[in-house]
């Protein structure tokens, strides 16, 4: 099964979209999803579906709702109980893979391989559908994570961008790098890469 968060919640199984309507369903599923494989405690689960609207029964409302997402995924073994939380079960995301395809560009830098390097990058920042968590970056429990994806998303365009430059292709990026720089003038590695290419075509 793959959870893609990079973007709008999308949940598949072999290319077979799988429908998850609801908002408590999606807030469930996106919480676990940002700790897929790891348990997450009935209490931060609470927090992302109700936040201050608490059930009174509270551990029986979770246990109804974890029992409706089940059904709606439709293999009831992907969301294990673990103590009194739950963890998602041989669940891919879009950020495992993210994570997975910059290595395999980090690998590639360090052998001297830079357009490998750049197509591993370029499939990385592909994964990207739209804002991180989209719809739910500015709950509590999203800040975090969403803060971290979007600064190795913006590390990874940087380092996709100055293979390219190494690889002598300064030319073509100038205009994405200036674009760049206007958007977040505080990335010094986008300034120090436009003026290397800069310099390498003679401006």
């Amino acid at each position: 099964m793959q959870v893609a968060v990079l973007g709008p919640l999308e949940v598949s199984v072999e290319a077979r979209s799988i429908p998850v309507s609801g908002t408590r369903l999606r807030a469930l599923l996106l919480r676990l999803a940002v700790d897929a494989g790891r348990p997450v405690s009935g209490s931060e689960l609470a927090d992302a579906v109700w936040a201050a609207n608490r059930p009174a029964d509270e551990a029986n409302a979770l246990q109804t709702l974890v029992s409706r997402l089940r059904r709606a995924l439709g293999d009831p073994s992907v969301l294990a109980q673990h103590g009194q939380g739950y963890r998602l079960v041989g669940v891919d995301t879009d950020v495992a893979q993210f994570y997975r395809l910059i290595e395999l560009a980090r690998t590639a830098t360090s052998a001297g391989d830079l357009a490998t390097a750049v197509t591993e990058y370029q499939r990385a920042l592909a994964l990207w559908r739209g804002p991180a968590l989209d719809g739910w970056g500015e709950a509590d429990w999203a800040l975090g994570p969403v803060a971290r994806w979007q600064d190795d998303q913006l590390a990874a365009l940087a380092a996709r961008i100055d293979c390219e430059v190494q690889l002598g292709r300064s030319a073509q990026v100038i205009a994405e790098l200036e674009q760049l720089c206007r958007r977040y003038p505080m990335r010094e590695q986008f300034t120090q890469t436009l003026m290397t290419a800069l310099a390498a075509t003679g401006r």
